[in-house]
């Protein structure tokens, strides 16, 4: 009977132990899950470390065109904006604002629309569909990297017809501006 009551007091044991384990491996999965959160919280406040007064100053460069049925020749005021803003911003921590083509304009390739997009995601750490920042952002917005997007910035400019009309949206992060995004209106 003894022996018995030894192998269920065992099993019961190692039931518990293994009851105790799970819990333990739940609890580490969960603090590790909080200190990723955590990391990426202080990342992120690391690239927009900007007051409100200083994220409304820099968003006052789109802000105003933010609507439907912007006139083209706003919206070429609204592109010189950026691209005195990003230049002003070279090395500056996640200030750089892309621009992307949302469906096609008039007399504007897919390839120029393609362009633009890819020369801005490589001077911004922001994702271009979402408007935040990418998962391991580093300073892309290096002199020659604004260069690039600026060229192509001003080609679609010039696309931009002065007497047509476009819808302006923008993607925003940490309470500012990362992107912006033209379309014909309808």
């Amino acid at each position: 009977m003894e022996k018995k009551t030894l192998i269920v007091f065992i099993i019961l044991l190692l039931i518990f132990m293994a009851a105790i384990i799970l819990i333990n491996a739940k609890a580490i999965k969960n603090y590790r899950i909080e200190e990723e959160e955590e990391y990426a919280r202080i990342r992120r406040l690391r690239y927009t470390g900007m007051s409100q007064q200083e994220k409304d100053i820099y968003n006052a460069t789109v802000h105003s065109y933010l609507y439907n049925d912007v006139k083209g020749s706003e919206v070429k005021s609204m592109i010189d904006a950026i691209i005195s803003s990003n230049q002003a911003c070279v090395g500056e921590r996640g200030k750089f604002i892309g621009i992307r083509i949302k469906g096609t304009l008039k007399g504007v390739s897919e390839e120029e629309s393609d362009n633009l997009k890819k020369a801005c995601e490589q001077a911004s750490i922001y994702n271009s569909q979402t408007g935040q920042m990418n998962e391991n952002p580093t300073d892309n917005n290096t002199e020659s990297n604004v260069k690039n997007a600026t060229e192509n910035m001003e080609k679609m400019k010039k696309k931009i017809n002065s007497q047509s009309k476009y819808n302006v949206e923008g993607l925003m992060d940490q309470g500012i501006y990362t992107w912006i995004i033209i379309s014909e209106a309808e």
